[in-house]
């Protein structure tokens, strides 16, 4: 009799130090699930998982490239169709990791797909916070585009907006061929020539969805891990990945450079606006000319939204001027400009404060 009460109470012990503890417990999919989720490796032993993500190929890893970037993962699709990570459940592989909390940032921006070749967002310079708990849902941006603070950024700057959304409009179709265009895709075309020459009273009277195809999204979230001593960032954008064959297929107008003088090493400290706060920081480029068709670029800065376009940059020849390109293209805030004049190089961009040609160093 007192071996089954001690059994009894043994056992009674281990459930109520189980129920105690439930950090200790860990909400792993199963294998057969776990294929569905995207790994993402934090350091060695700790892992989290994305899911369940619909794929192409019925691989999450074929779908997207992670790259890491100083104290940041970069998660970019690798294809139009690839999911998006809204929706989906963050689950840390660790049972005895440190994160408490998960901080995500929504950049919001106007999505639009053009002649649907590829994923295109404008940045509006607004971003939606939210916390949750770690092993829990990322909130689909559906149930957050009624936030208060956005639509009051709207309206506010309704007039900017539309402008900002009919300029880029009118500058993507104006680089499509007219017969290529009328061919592939009469609406937009007989859209475009529609819309093409009218006036700013017009402009203002535009219905960006109706008249643009347009419509308010969110093209990157930024997952902060709080409690984390790495203090890595995972940021997931919708844009694609600008090395993949989606990218590529784009037809772009580009000419190569025949000037080898640039190839080399070049660095600038200045000041830009931030785009974590939008107040004034200081940066640094640290562009590395590989060769007549690309450079690299590395950004020097506090805050990780600052040097989000860093990476490989291709390479435009306009007159004497090389036009860089990256994967922020979306207007040409991020581009650079770069001149060599009397065996002095120079960088413009419209990131900085100061507008005019600045002087590099060169390394």
């Amino acid at each position: 009799m007192k071996g089954i009460l001690f059994i009894a109470i043994l056992a009674f012990s281990t459930v109520a130090s189980c129920q105690k503890n439930p950090d200790n417990l860990v909400n792993i999919p199963t294998q057969k699930n776990l294929n569905e989720f995207l790994k993402i490796t934090l350091s060695e032993g700790e892992n989290i998982f994305i899911g369940k993500l619909n794929t192409i190929n019925n691989s999450p890893r074929e779908d997207f490239e992670i790259k890491n970037i100083k104290d940041s993962i970069f998660v970019y699709k690798n294809f139009i169709e690839s999911d998006n990570f809204d929706g989906k459940k963050i689950i840390i592989e660790k049972s005895n990791s440190l994160i408490k909390k998960i901080d995500l940032i929504y950049k919001v921006a106007l999505f639009f797909n053009g002649t649907e070749k590829a994923n295109k967002f404008i940045p509006l310079n607004f971003n939606i916070p939210v916390t949750i708990d770690k092993n829990s849902t990322i909130p689909l941006f559906s149930k957050l585009k009624n936030n208060k603070e956005l639509q009051n950024f709207i309206v506010k700057n309704n007039s900017k907006i539309k402008e900002k959304a009919y300029e880029y409009y009118i500058n993507y179709y104006s680089n499509i061929p007219d017969e290529e265009l009328k061919t592939c895709c009469i609406t937009d075309f007989n859209n475009y020539n529609k819309l093409k020459n009218i006036n700013k009273n017009s402009i203002a009277a535009l219905d960006i969805e109706k008249d643009l195809g347009m419509y308010i999204d969110y093209e990157s979230i930024i997952i902060n891990l709080i409690g984390s001593p790495l203090k890595k960032s995972i940021i997931f954008t919708k844009n694609i990945d600008s090395n993949t064959p989606d990218n590529q297929s784009i037809k772009n107008t580009e000419f190569t450079t025949s000037n080898n003088d640039w190839k080399g090493s070049y660095k600038i400290s200045t000041k830009a606006i931030s785009q974590f706060d939008n107040n004034e920081t200081n940066i640094l480029y640290s562009i590395t000319v590989e060769s007549n068709q690309k450079a690299i670029l590395s950004i020097g800065a506090e805050n990780v939204e600052d040097y989000w376009c860093e990476g490989e940059y291709r390479l435009i020849k306009e007159d004497n001027i090389l036009h860089a390109k990256g994967k922020c293209d979306q207007d040409d805030i991020d581009d650079f400009y770069l001149k060599n004049e009397n065996k002095k190089y120079f960088i413009k961009s419209k990131r900085f404060i100061n507008k005019d040609w600045q002087e590099l160093e060169k390394e």
